[in-house]
């Protein structure tokens, strides 16, 4: 593991220790793939959900199950069970309706995505919500309206 790794499974470590510590971090909630960010309408109402942790970038995650696996480095491509939803719930990608997982290189993802995949642990399922500087911005791609808030779920399967 280099020391970008360790210092990134330290920190990791830390957010779930510190979200754990006030009652943030259940070890598992309910197993469905919409989740509770299938639902939301803005970010703000995300991030009163229980259990939420709001990162410094303004990304918001809620953590539905906690790993227990190594974390990805920036030049991995992981291995993703994922959703993608607008604010108003549609779905605009999914490798669940694809019905197989997206391997995607962690370095090339948006802003808001890198940032949780490197934060995750292999086995790890998280809601995230991205706000839209952090996710495409002004510069959409079709299906998805420029500045939108992002809503995912995520499952961490593995790296290659």
């Amino acid at each position: 593991m280099t020391l970008r790794g360790a210092s990134l499974q330290l920190l990791a470590g830390l957010l779930f220790l510190t979200a754990g510590l006030f009652g943030a971090v259940p070890n598992s909630v309910a197993q469905d793939e919409g989740g509770a960010a299938a639902t939301t309408t803005t970010i703000e109402e995300f991030a009163l959900q229980d259990g939420v942790i709001k990162r410094a970038s303004g990304l918001l995650i809620k953590i539905v199950t906690r790993g227990d696996g190594g974390i990805v480095d920036p030049s991995d491509k992981a291995i993703v069970h994922y959703e993608g939803r607008l604010a108003d719930g549609t779905v605009f990608d999914s490798s669940y309706a694809r019905g197989q997982p997206a391997a995607l290189p962690v370095n090339a993802v948006i802003r808001g995505w890198e940032e949780a995949l490197l934060l995750m642990q292999i086995g790890s399922k998280w809601e995230i919500a991205i706000p839209s500087d952090i996710a495409y911005g002004k510069d959409g791609p079709p299906g998805i309206p420029e500045s939108s808030n992002l809503f995912f779920t995520v499952e961490l399967l593995g790296v290659r």
